[in-house]
This record gives C-alpha cells, structure tokens and sequence, in this order.
C-alpha cells in the first residue's frame, strides 16, 4: 500500500493588530465549485467585533483573498473595514 503524507494546513489571521498563524478557523463555509472558503470569528459573545477573512482554493493551499475586521466591540453589528485585499481581487 502506498504512503501518504498529510500536511497540517496553517492560515494567517489578524488578531488585535498582529499578524498570526493558526490551524483553526471559525464558522467555515466552502464552495466546492469556486474553492473559496470563508471564515467569521467573532471576538466577543455578543459577535459585535471580529475578522471575516475569504481565501481562494490553489493546489493545496488557499490563498487570502480578503481581511474585513471589526476591531472595537462595542454593542453595534459593524462596519467592518477592509484591512487586506489581494492584488486583484474585486471588492465587495
């Protein structure tokens, strides 16, 4: 029987101003059609404040396509503002 690796994806995430790494992601939705996959994390139970971040499929990886952030958790649904957007990509 042939042996397979399996590689751990990691993604880049915004946390409070800082650039990180991380193999966890939050309320995930995946396109099998298009290969995006997004992620909601909110910061507070309240889900006033956080990062929607989408990534599009290539070959193994994903690569981010946008970073919206609501960075003040303050009791108010957004905005969010576009922290990241790929050179290229379209706006929403």
């Amino acid at each position: 029987m042939p042996s397979s690796s399996v590689e751990l994806l990691t993604f880049r995430q915004w946390d409070h101003g800082v650039w990180k790494t991380s193999p966890y992601l939050f309320n995930v939705t995946y396109d099998d059609q298009s290969g995006v996959l997004t992620s909601l994390h909110r910061d507070d139970s309240l889900g006033d404040c956080g990062t929607w971040t989408v990534w599009q499929a290539s070959g193994a990886d994903f690569i981010m396509q946008r970073l919206d952030a609501k960075t003040e958790c303050d009791g108010r649904e957004g905005p969010y503002r576009t922290l990241y957007l790929y050179p290229g990509a379209l706006p929403s």
